[in-house]
C-alpha cells in the first residue's frame, strides 16, 4: 500500500471532525498520535483492508540478512543492521494485509500537530521532515520496506509554500507526497493540492518508492 490509495480509503471512509477539533485545540498540551493510530486502525481493521495491526514494530533486516533488524541514527540519517532488538529502529504501527501472494505490511511514522506549541506549524513538519528521512534511509538499507510517513496538521496552503524550496523535498529522491484536504474532500499530490481558503485538517502522506 502506497500513499495514495491510503489516503483515498481514509478519505472515503474515516469522518475527521474529532481529529479537526484536537488538532486547533490549543488546551491540548502534548501530541495526540496514539488516539489518531487508534481511529485509523479501527477503521481499516473494521473494513476488512487488513488482517492485522501492531505497534512499535522493528523494521526488519533484508531478507537472508545475518541480523534480524535495522537501526537508525538520526543526527547522520544512517542505518545500520543490529540483532540488538533494544536498539531497532521502530515504526509507530504496521497495517499488514494477506493476499494469496504474500503478506504485504505497510510500516506507518505519524505525526500530528501541537496546537499549544510555539509554532504548531514549523514544529509539526520539522517532525514530518524527520520521519521522511528515517524512512528513506531504511528503505535503502532493505529495499523490501514499505514505509509512510503521515502527518495531521490544521491550516492552509499558500503559494510560497507551494514555490518553496522545503515542498520541494517532498517530490525528490523519489519521494511520492499526497494531501488529504478534508474540507474539500480531495486527495490530491502535494504541490498540486488547493490553496487558502478556511484553516482546516490535512493528512499529508509520504511514500518512498526506489524501483
Amino acid at each position: 500500500m502506497r500513499a495514495q490509495p491510503f489516503l483515498i480509503q481514509l478519505a472515503q471512509h474515516y469522518l475527521p471532525e474529532r481529529a479537526a477539533n484536537l488538532a486547533k485545540c490549543a488546551q491540548l498540551k502534548g501530541g495526540w498520535e496514539g488516539w489518531l493510530q487508534v481511529e485509523i486502525a479501527s477503521l481499516f481493521l473494521s473494513n476488512d483492508w487488513m488482517q492485522g495491526c501492531e505497534r512499535e514494530v522493528p523494521y526488519p533486516a533484508p531478507p537472508n540478512s545475518d541480523y534480524r533488524y535495522l537501526a537508525y541514527a538520526a543526527g547522520v540519517q544512517n542505518a545500520r543492521q543490529t540483532n540488538d532488538y533494544r536498539s531497532a529502529a521502530r515504526c509507530d504501527f504496521v497495517l499488514e494485509r494477506n493476499s494469496k501472494e504474500r503478506v504485504d505490511s505497510t510500516h506507518f511514522e505519524l505525526k500530528v500537530i501541537r496546537p499549544n506549541t510555539d509554532n504548531p506549524l514549523a514544529d509539526a513538519w520539522g517532525r514530518f521532515y524527520a520521519d521522511v528521512d528515517k524512512i528513506m534511509a531504511l528503505t535503502k538499507a532493505n529495499p523490501t520496506i514499505n514505509g509512510i510517513a503521515l502527518l495531521a496538521t490544521y491550516g492552509t496552503f499558500t503559494q510560497a509554500d507551494m514555490g518553496s524550496e522545503g515542498l520541494q523535498f517532498f517530490w525528490t529522491g523519489n519521494r511520492l507526497s499526497y494531501a488529504w484536504d478534508t474540507k474539500l474532500g480531495t486527495v490530491s499530490r502535494l504541490d498540486q493540492v488547493s490553496m487558502g481558503g478556511d484553516p482546516r485538517l490535512f493528512v499529508v502522506a509520504t511514500s518512498i518508492v526506489l524501483t
